[in-house]
């Protein structure tokens, strides 16, 4: 398979009249295997390709949420951005903080965000988006997500975790090839010298529809369209929600990490 396929999904040209085009991007691994550098490489990827073609940097914007989902992010969007100049819209959902949540609460998240999913494309037409929507989901564990977050359109694999479903899983969806060469990856990512480290770091299994292939890049420095949103960042938005209720607050504050830990905080908790 042509690495060109993988270029067409982040950066290729809008294929529909009018609506929101959605693409959607799903990376697996543990923590520290290179999940987050291998989204900042291809926006950097998908920025150069765009500026080659004349896309303007006002017409592109890439923004990374941690311990968000869909719903959180919409509403971020809402208050902050104009959407209706923008060409590209690349949103990285990074959920790592989902692995000290019980896998019952973990599926519960997941079915939210995958009803989020299907009308995300109308939502954003609402705020005035009418280009290609890029999603990235940056997970620890492919077989507990949503059929909707597992049937992306790039898969992404980093690492292999040790849970026996998972690995049934994996073995299943790459075939003997690829998951070896995933376990090769994975294994020197544990236990390799620092060479053998620093290689598999720069490396994935990358599969397109059915086709596979193995995926060599480099650590790069995001673009400057290129933005990182912090879980307080989040929490700010809704200090002053007050249609929300004390479980809803402390639900969305859970979920981003953010504790009851100053009387700001707390206060809009205990009078909502």
């Amino acid at each position: 398979m042509s690495v060109k396929l993988l270029g067409n999904v982040i950066a290729g040209e809008k294929r529909i009249d009018s609506g929101v085009e959605l693409r959607t991007v799903t990376i697996v691994g543990h923590m520290g295997t290179g999940k987050t550098t291998m989204a900042k490489h291809l926006i950097a990827r998908a920025y150069r390709e765009l500026r080659s073609r004349g896309v303007k940097d006002k017409e592109i914007l890439a923004l990374h949420f941690y311990r968000a989902n869909i719903r959180m992010i919409l509403d971020f969007l809402k208050e902050n951005y104009d959407l209706s100049n923008l060409e590209y819209l690349y949103l990285i959902n990074d959920d790592a903080v989902y692995q000290n949540i019980s896998r019952r609460s973990l599926s519960q998240i997941n079915v939210e965000d995958a009803r989020q999913y299907v009308v995300i494309r109308h939502k954003l037409a609402e705020m005035g988006f009418d280009g290609v929507l890029i999603v990235f989901h940056l997970t620890q564990l492919y077989y507990l997500l949503d059929k909707v977050l597992r049937d992306a359109q790039v898969l992404i694999f980093k690492s292999m975790s040790r849970d026996g479903t998972e690995r049934r899983t994996l073995a299943l969806l790459l075939g003997r090839h690829f998951y070896k060469r995933l376990k090769e990856i994975t294994d020197a990512i544990h236990a390799g010298n620092k060479e053998q480290l620093e290689k598999a770091l720069n490396m994935a299994i990358v599969m397109i529809g059915t086709k596979k292939l193995i995926y060599q890049f480099r650590k790069e420095e995001p673009p400057k369209i290129y933005k990182e949103i912090s879980p307080s960042e989040l929490a700010e938005l809704y200090m002053n929600k007050a249609r929300l209720t004390k479980e809803e607050l402390r639900l969305i504050f859970n979920v981003l990490g953010v504790h009851c830990s100053n009387s700001k905080l707390c206060d809009v908790v205990k009078t909502v």
